[in-house]
C-alpha cells in the first residue's frame, strides 16, 4: 500500500507544520531567553532582599547604638561635672576636714603628691594618716566616697592605736582625685 499525498493532505499538514515551527521558534527565541532573564532578575531580587534584611538588622543595631551613645554622652557630662577645672586643693582640704569633724576622725598627716597628667584629665593623690574609732574611720571613708567630686580611697592600711583615749584605730591611706585642665 502506497501512500500518495494529495493536495487535500498538504492543505492540512502544511498549516500544522507552520504552527509547529512558529511555536518552536517562539519558544527557542522568545520564551526561553525571557525565562532566563526572569530567573536572573529573580536571583538578583533575592540577593537584594538579603541585603535589605541585613540593612534592617544594621538599622536596628544603629538605633540601639545611638541610644547607648546618648546614654554615654549623658554619663560623660555627669562625670565632667564632677571633674573640677583645676586642683582646687583648698576646697578639697576643707571638704576632707569637714568630713573628719563629722565622723570624729583626726587627720594626723596630709601629704599631697605630684599630679600625674593624662591626655583628658589629671590625677592627684594625697597620702592621709587618720586616727579614730573603727566605726568613725569607716564612716569617713563612706562619706568621702559620696561627695560630688570623684575621690577614690586606695591602699588603705589599718592598725591598732594604743595609749590614746577613744582613738583605737590608725589608718594610712591614699586618696586619688581627678581634675580637668
Amino acid at each position: 500500500m502506497k501512500f500518495k499525498f494529495k493536495r487535500q493532505h498538504l492543505v492540512i499538514i502544511l498549516p500544522i507544520i507552520i504552527i509547529i515551527v512558529l511555536v518552536c521558534t517562539t519558544y527557542l527565541f522568545g520564551i526561553k531567553p525571557k525565562n532566563r532573564e526572569i530567573e536572573k532578575v529573580e536571583s538578583e531580587l533575592r540577593e537584594v532582599e538579603r541585603d535589605l534584611d541585613k540593612a534592617r538588622i544594621v538599622i536596628g543595631k544603629l538605633e540601639r547604638l545611638k541610644a547607648e551613645c546618648r546614654w554615654l554622652e549623658f554619663e560623660l557630662r555627669e562625670v565632667e561635672r564632677m571633674l573640677p577645672k583645676k586642683k582646687e586643693m583648698a576646697i578639697l582640704l576643707k571638704e576632707i576636714t569637714r568630713l573628719s569633724n563629722i565622723t570624729d576622725v583626726d587627720i594626723t598627716s596630709f601629704r599631697p603628691r605630684t599630679p600625674i597628667h593624662k591626655p583628658d584629665y589629671s590625677e592627684f593623690s594625697i597620702d592621709l594618716e587618720l586616727e579614730g574609732t573603727y566605726h568613725g574611720i569607716c564612716s569617713f571613708l563612706n562619706k568621702i566616697g559620696n561627695i560630688e567630686r570623684i575621690i577614690n580611697p586606695t591602699t588603705i592600711r589599718l592598725s591598732e592605736v594604743t595609749g590614746k583615749k577613744g582613738k583605737t584605730v590608725s589608718c594610712n591611706l591614699t586618696v586619688t582625685t581627678y581634675y580637668k585642665e
